[in-house]
């Protein structure tokens, strides 16, 4: 157990599945003291000339039902359809290295590829799933929403292809996801849910 002068856990070990001379880390992204902006706002994460259904909502059964997946969407779309930022920030974590998914082994939980953006009220959104080799930022690049990030692909724990979309914070030590509304083209506000169709960002 490390600590701060502040008192506060920087640093835990967890010692329940250790070896000899093996330690494991671990840590929660964020401030743990992020209180998520209520008044932001989310474009619609992809881009195209076509409507796309959201596949799973908010508390889904499939893989939504606990935090801090509660707030998670997954919209259904071909391979390689436009990934946009739904909102400002830095790319902050990227992972483009694999090709392949499955469902039937938890192998697959931690294999897909994604993006991760920090907002400036300390909430950051995953865009998940995405296609191997067609990322395009890099960590440390600022986006506005609107800017390509990648491509939809079908990577990790996935029944098919899909983006998987979700904004989590660092509350307290514990990570959460927020609730949210996207903004369509057309200026209409939803919030998004299982079956519903949404029209593509500008």
């Amino acid at each position: 157990l490390v600590q701060a002068f502040s008192n506060t856990v920087i640093l835990q070990t967890d010692r329940t599945h250790m070896r000899t001379n093996e330690i494991e880390f671990w840590c929660i992204l964020g401030d743990p003291h992020t209180r998520p902006d209520a008044t932001a706002t989310y474009l619609v994460p992809f881009k195209g000339h076509r409507l796309l259904e959201v596949s799973q909502g908010f508390n889904g059964r499939f893989s939504h039902a606990q935090e801090p997946q509660i707030h998670a969407v997954d919209i259904a779309m071909p391979i390689a359809t436009p990934i946009s930022a739904a909102r400002d920030g830095i790319v902050i974590s990227i992972k483009n290295n694999y090709s392949y998914a499955g469902t039937n082994s938890g192998f697959f939980l931690d294999k897909a590829n994604y993006v991760q953006v920090l907002h400036e009220d300390g909430t950051y959104a995953i865009y998940g799933h995405l296609l191997m080799g067609k990322i395009d930022v890099a960590v440390g690049d600022k986006v506005k929403a609107g800017d390509l990030l990648g491509r939809s692909g079908n990577s990790g724990f996935s029944t098919g292809p899909h983006l998987h979309f979700v904004i989590q914070y660092n509350d307290q030590g514990t990570m959460k996801s927020v609730p949210f509304r996207f903004i369509q083209s057309d200026g209409s506000t939803v919030k998004p849910k299982q079956g519903m169709w949404l029209k593509p960002s500008r």
